[in-house]
């Protein structure tokens, strides 16, 4: 076994070092058959661990060239090195150990031990890649949008102007860390001190111009560097401007020379404090006041990238949008600093506000500030940000998501800007006498401006200007840069009126755009427009005939169920009756790729037990139908499930018992849902009891062969009894459990429930053992189904690992003999033991590696710090992970929550049941609960501390359910109610 490790040495490419990690992970998992449970828990974070490096070093292969991308490459090599000659040692080991399994139990901690100090080299690997992935991630992101950009040499020194193949930043230097949707500068190295450059590809150069009418080339060469390097605070500036047409040669050159302080001044530091929430708005307007007496020349520092405070305040996009308000509007109107010279990269920058934040807002800001648009060069299409975009925090309630009130304001500041026509003017202005004096035989030819939009995009939202524009003679399906259409710009803007308009005037609408792939009525549908969406319908309707009509219910249709959901239940379900009411045959099938699943059927997606009885009534008959994955409807409304609909479903005739390809019921998708408590789970709950209520087979399972459930994985495999996981809990914990068979034994009898609890038992005692899982959850528990599994064995190799420790199960079998014999008292206790036992050990196991790690790492740093000397700042994070398990009294705090709650719900609302039956369904959990705590040496107000910490962040409501204070108050007194009858 020593050759599925391999030495990898310095300099080998990415390529080359992600398939040697991939061939060390598989002889990983190779050898995790010989390794028994304390080793084989590490070895299974260490296989994660090597994971993560080889997904981080792929995600740089496209950017290998860059120096720091190879620096960090060279490092992470050197550094593997070190973590590969403890791997080799443990796979000799392995090699001399594997015949004998009692020599290889003696050797599983000291193989453990290894196999941790491996890790813990890793993670500072991993950290030194996660930098720089982050790093190129955020340079392409405050990149230019593509490589065709206007042909220039320029600024060197900031960030933003280098691509990610050829930024040559260091991977230990990172300023600003930005949030998922802001645009932050992460470097400041010292070579951005020096030079940087951008470039255009010859394709752009010998393109023609958009504007037919226009024959002349203009090409510019621009170079700034800055020379704080050296100790001189100038940063110099040259250009070269060539430009011809109609006869006439033009050369222009021009050279400048900028002050510039330190990225690391006191101005840009408590800038960059503030950005990062160090400081709040009134101290950073102190700050600067301060500065502002001192150094009179403070409202004309840039630093060596080239930005003032206003272009730095506002460079990363928006954070708290009123607090740079209020600063914005501190520097220009009391600091006096000004706006008036700057270029058009800072109105691009303000542009890419949108999405994120109040882009019109700060447009309006900035033109009060004194920005003069005319000043500048006009934007390119390429530098723009995209429209109606998905990426934008909510594509839904961005306002002006195609530019049309932005370029209006830009058009009264600044007429002609943008490649404007006095056409499009006109259309911005809404003044329609004007656009029809206009009107001649020469503006039927397209007249675009810079994102390609002509005067019928701009007028979908006057439906009389679109009138007048379509009986001039202007083409309906002109198309903008991204290939959108006016129909499509009136859909996503709402304007029903318009889309009647241009359906009627030949507008077609099976078009989509280049980019998105999307037709009209799906642009209306990503912007929640559907009441123009069943409006138009009723217009196509009247002028297609029925197959295009039914194409496009089904269109509208397929958006409404595969698409995030923004509205109220009510609402949708609404949507969703009428669309379904306009089909011919609701008996489709959908092919969902934000599932990965084909051959869905409606019932897949409904929100409540009226859109269910609406598809029945409209002759749905689809029930039992399967998807790809072997599921019926049920898997997919797991999560969404309560006792009525689930007992609707049930009377329809669907099937509980159904299995998937892997041979699993819905059951094991409801389970799941436990994992952690929230305003569902009282729903889910209620599902379990109807469905056990009505004939769901309890001893149903999967073809798994592994001896820690010999007859095949089943409802014990769908929870947690391991401890490892605590920060991504994938499976219910073991509390879920102890209620899964108190429900069993509510509904089935005490030998069922007894039949669970041995499942449960089983599983802990083989983890006991340290017997090897050769189940696909390999002993984690089943997790949703979304969640990815391991692989199944091979059949050979599972062979051989039952064959190698058959004197272990055997020891097992022998276990489970005793257990077979005793009450189902008796053995929920002798499990809540087990439990215990596990639980102290992972605890010590954390704490030695907590220490272990301290000892590596060092003390925490600062979160946030500037390095004077370098001039830069550094973002400091840490990858470890706290690996403690989580205290018991949080799965304690938040099933007695749920019962407590629902104890109110069966007293207030729950026919049936009378006061004794209630006061018996409680006091049976309440007996468990407290013998709970008492092998676990749980205190009541511990427990009752860790209720009200979970209580704090829980959300729920039902009319005529006590509040959910009074639920530690119920708690204590039934406890010391039963106290106090136990001790008479």
């Amino acid at each position: 076994m020593a050759e599925i490790i391999g030495v990898v040495s310095a300099g080998f490419g990415i390529a080359a070092f992600a398939v040697q990690i991939t061939d060390t992970v598989r002889g990983l998992r190779g050898a995790s058959g010989f390794i028994h449970n304390k080793a084989r828990g590490e070895l299974e974070l260490l296989i994660r661990r090597l994971e993560a490096l080889r997904k981080s070093l792929l995600s740089l292969e496209h950017v290998q060239s860059s120096s720091s991308v190879e620096q960090a490459v060279t490092n992470c090599q050197l550094a593997y090195s070190s973590v590969d000659v403890i791997l080799q040692d443990v796979t000799q080991k392995l090699s001399r150990l594997q015949g004998s399994k009692l020599k290889l139990a003696r050797h599983t901690t000291s193989i453990a031990e290894q196999l941790r100090a491996a890790r813990e080299r890793l993670d500072s690997v991993i950290e030194d890649l996660t930098l720089t992935c982050v790093l190129v991630v955020y340079a392409r992101h405050t990149a230019a949008s593509d490589a065709q950009n206007a042909s220039s040499i320029s600024s060197p020194n900031a960030a933003s102007n280098l691509s990610p193949a050829t930024n040559p930043v260091s991977t230990t230097q990172l300023s600003h860390l930005a949030s998922a949707s802001s645009r932050r500068k992460l470097v400041n190295c010292a070579l951005h001190h020096l030079w940087g450059w951008e470039y255009s590809p010859l394709s752009t150069l010998s393109r023609p111009c958009d504007a037919p009418e226009c024959t002349a080339k203009r090409y510019r060469w621009g170079l700034k560097f800055a020379l704080t390097r050296y100790g001189v605070p100038f940063m110099v500036s040259t250009s070269l401007e060539f430009l011809w047409g109609a006869g006439k040669y033009s050369l222009r050159p021009a050279l400048s020379l900028e002050r510039v302080v330190n990225y690391t001044s006191p101005g840009f530091e408590a800038l960059w404090h503030f950005a990062n929430g160090n400081l709040s708005v009134l101290d950073t307007q102190q700050q600067f006041r301060e500065l502002a007496r001192c150094d009179p020349s403070l409202k004309d520092h840039i630093h060596p990238g080239g930005r003032n405070y206003v272009q730095e305040l506002l460079y990363y996009g928006p954070g708290n949008q009123e607090a740079q308000f209020q600063l914005l509007r501190f520097f220009v109107c009391e600091l006096g600093m000004s706006l008036e010279n700057l270029d058009q990269k800072f109105l691009v920058r303000c542009a890419e506000w949108i999405g994120e934040g109040c882009h019109l807002n700060l447009l309006e800001a900035i033109l009060e500030y004194g920005f003069d648009p005319s000043c500048s060069d006009s934007p390119v299409y390429q530098d723009w940000p995209a429209v109606c975009s998905p990426n934008w925090r909510c594509e839904e309630y961005t306002p002006d998501p195609f530019f049309i009130e932005y370029l209006a304001i830009l058009g009264d500041a600044c007429p002609g800007f943008g490649g404007l026509t006095p056409l499009h003017d006109a259309v911005l202005r809404n003044n329609t006498r004007l656009a029809q004096s206009l009107l001649s035989p020469s503006t039927l030819h397209p007249q675009y401006n810079f994102l390609g939009q002509t005067a019928l995009h701009l007028a979908v939202c006057n439906t009389d200007m679109v009138q007048l524009l379509v009986n001039a003679g202007h083409d309906t399906d002109v198309i903008d840069k991204r290939g959108n259409t006016p129909l499509m710009y009136a859909a996503a803007t709402g304007n029903i009126s318009t889309v009647r308009l241009l359906l009627k005037e030949g507008a077609n609408p099976f078009l989509r755009d280049h980019k998105l792939k999307r037709n009209f009525i799906e642009y209306a549908a990503a912007r929640g427009k559907w009441h123009l969406i069943i409006d138009t319908l009723v217009c196509i309707n009247e002028i297609f005939p029925p197959k295009v009509y039914q194409y496009f219910v089904l269109s509208a249709l397929m958006s409404l169920v595969c698409s995030v959901r923004t509205m109220m239940s009510d609402a949708w379900s609404n949507i969703f009756a009428k669309l379904v009411g306009s089909l011919t045959d609701p008996n489709i099938k959908v092919d969902d790729a934000d599932r990965d699943t084909e051959n869905n059927n409606l019932l897949h997606y409904i929100s409540n037990p009226e859109d269910a009885a609406m598809l029945f009534k409209c002759g749905f008959n689809m029930i039992n139908s399967a998807n790809s994955n072997g599921e019926t409807a049920l898997f997919s409304l797991s999560g969404m499930l309560d006792g009525n609909l689930t007992q609707f479903f049930l009377d329809q005739g669907m099937k509980i018992n159904h299995t998937n390809h892997r041979g699993r019921t819905f059951i094991f998708s409801l389970l799941s849902k436990l994992s952690h408590l929230n305003s569902r789970t009282w729903s889910q709950l209620d599902s379990l009891r109807v469905c056990l209520s009505r004939g769901l087979n309890i001893l149903s399972s999967d073809s798994c062969r592994c001896p820690c459930s010999p007859r095949g994985c089943f409802y014990p495999a769908a929870f947690d009894v391991s401890f490892l996981d605590p920060v991504f809990s994938r499976t219910p914990s073991f509390v879920w459990a102890l209620e899964f068979v108190t429900q069993v034994e509510e509904s089935g009898g005490r030998d069922l429930a007894k039949t669970v609890i041995l499942g449960l038992l089983r599983r802990s005692c083989f983890d006991r053992l340290e017997m090897t899982h050769v189940c696909c959850h390999r002993g984690r528990g089943i997790p949703e189904p979304h969640l990815s599994e391991r692989d199944p064995l091979p059949e050979s190799e599972i062979e051989e690992i039952l064959d190698e420790e058959k004197e272990f199960i055997a020891q097992l079998e022998k276990e489970m003999t005793s257990f077979s014999s005793m009450l189902f008292s008796a053995l929920r206790r002798d499990w809540m033991v087990i439990l215990k036992t596990k639980y102290e050990e992972q605890v010590q196991a954390a704490e030695t590696q907590k220490q272990r790690s301290d000892a590596l790492y060092g003390p925490s740093k600062d979160k946030y710090h500037v390095d004077y000397a370098n001039d830069t700042y550094y973002s400091v994070f840490s990858c470890r992970l706290d690996s403690k398990p989580a205290p018991i009294s949080n799965s304690m705090a938040e099933y007695i929550i749920w019962f407590e709650h629902q104890y109110n719900r069966y007293r207030a609302n729950q026919p049936g049941y009378t006061a004794a039956q209630t006061q018996a369904w409680y006091d049976k959990r309440l007996a468990w609960i407290l013998e709970l705590m008492k092998l676990m040496e749980l205190s009541a107000a511990t427990v009752a501390e860790a209720i009200k910490v979970k209580i704090k962040w829980m959300t729920w409501h039902e009319p005529n359910v006590p509040d959910k204070q009074c639920i530690i108050a119920h708690f204590l007194s039934s406890i010391a109610s039963r106290k106090g009858t136990e001790g008479c």
